[in-house]
Parts: structure tokens; C-alpha cells; sequence
């Protein structure tokens, strides 16, 4: 994933942003990509300012369900190691802080492909990625 401005014809304004497609990945295997077009990116016109964020969910089973492009943080519901079946209702959600748009530049946060981390228990200190 990588994020570039989109000008105006003169190249004096922001008119938006582009995110190149990236990957996925859960344990080593690739389960998926983020947004985009069949070019490979995702296009958002009139975002010129503000932070870029990921959303990643997961069903009960811990199959992935969707993603999806935020300006702001999503909840985070890790996928966890555990010896019992979630509850069939239960959503596992990840957000991840991809980029922030400011001053007409971009601070990119995360490139690349994305390894989702898993919840490996009770001392594992996990949080929002960020």
C-alpha cells in the first residue's frame, strides 16, 4: 500500500489521494487485498486532509469478510488463539493507521503488504495498530 496526492491540472492543489493495492496476509499465506480498482488503486476525490485508516474484519471463524478505506479509527476485536468457538455473532476487527494527509504532503505510516496479528493470549500487550 502506498499513498500519492492527485493535483489539479496546474499542480498547485490536492484534489485527492490514491492508494495502491496491497495484500494481506495471516500467518504466512496471503488471504486478500485492500481496495481497489482493476488498475490496482483506490481513487478518492475532494479527501485533501486527515488520516487514512484500514478496516479489516474477520467472521466467527476467522475468515476475512472485508476491508474497507476509513478517515478515522475503527474498532479493534483481534482474532484470538483460543480453545473454544466464538460465538457465531462475534466480528474480529482490525484498523490500521496506513497514512495522514496534511500540508499537502503525505506521512506515510504503513507500505506494503500488512501481516495481520493475531491475540496470542492473556499477556500478549496488543493494541491498536497505529
Amino acid at each position: 500500500m502506498q499513498v500519492i496526492l492527485t493535483w489539479d491540472d496546474d499542480n498547485a492543489n490536492v484534489t485527492g489521494f490514491r492508494m495502491r493495492r496491497g495484500q494481506l496476509m495471516l500467518q504466512g499465506a496471503y488471504i486478500g487485498q485492500t481496495p481497489g480498482d482493476n488498475s490496482g488503486w483506490y481513487a478518492v476525490d475532494g479527501f485533501t486532509a486527515g488520516e487514512i485508516w484500514l478496516d479489516v474484519k474477520f467472521n466467527s471463524k476467522g475468515k476475512l469478510t472485508g476491508t474497507a478505506i476509513m478517515y478515522e479509527q475503527g474498532a479493534v476485536n483481534p482474532l484470538r488463539m483460543q480453545m473454544e468457538e466464538p460465538s457465531d455473532s462475534e466480528v474480529f476487527s482490525y484498523s490500521f493507521h496506513v497514512a495522514t494527509l496534511r500540508d499537502k504532503q503525505v506521512f506515510q505510516h504503513m507500505l506494503g503488504t500488512i501481516q495481520i496479528p493475531l491475540h496470542a493470549g492473556t499477556f500478549y500487550p496488543y493494541g491498536p495498530a497505529v
